[in-house]
């Protein structure tokens, strides 16, 4: 923001016009043609945090959010039972981790309702904890390698979180075959 300002600055001296906020321009008196100019300041920015999610808002983001990640996980469960070499579910595995990442910083992005945001804040950990292990199944060599690392993040997956989340936003229990 700060670096847009600036060029417009300079793009604006260079027409002989200020940025100072002011409506003159510099050197159009008729004197030396030279002027002084208060130093450039940064503008002011404030932020303010958007309201909380209606829980009806927060139910259809909250799906949003984690239907990448369920798909990913479904996609990964099903190279794993159809029997995939090890670099296809390496792969898979690389997809989810992806997945979680953005669920992540997606769940945190978002101004929940305040009975909600426990909730949430437990599953953001829960897949923190989990992302560890998806970037481990990633990079195993061996098929079990994958499966075992797969195994323990499945065993931080947030369920009980996101089963709380669910119910306080009205929505039906998981169902996989929605993602599969």
């Amino acid at each position: 923001m700060r670096a847009r300002w600036t060029t417009a600055c300079l793009a604006g001296l260079a027409l002989g016009a200020a940025c100072s906020g002011s409506a003159g321009t510099a050197g159009s008196s008729g004197g030396s043609g030279s002027s002084t100019m208060p130093p450039a300041q940064a503008p002011v920015t404030t932020t303010t945090t958007p309201p909380p999610l209606s829980h009806e808002q927060a139910a259809e983001r909250y799906l949003a959010i984690v239907e990448p990640y369920n798909i990913a996980l479904e996609a990964l469960e099903q190279a794993v039972n159809g029997g995939q070499e090890v670099g296809a579910l390496q792969a898979q595995a690389a997809a989810v981790a992806t997945a979680n990442a953005t669920h992540i910083a997606e769940l945190q992005a978002t101004v929940w309702p305040a009975d909600v945001q426990p909730a949430v804040d437990e599953l953001v950990a829960a897949s923190e904890t989990a992302q560890t292990y998806w970037l481990q199944a990633s990079q195993a060599q061996t098929r079990d390698a994958v499966i075992a690392a797969a195994v323990s993040a499945g065993e931080h997956d947030g369920g009980t979180a996101a089963d709380t989340i669910r119910s306080l936003l009205g929505l039906g229990g998981y169902d996989e075959d929605d993602y599969s």
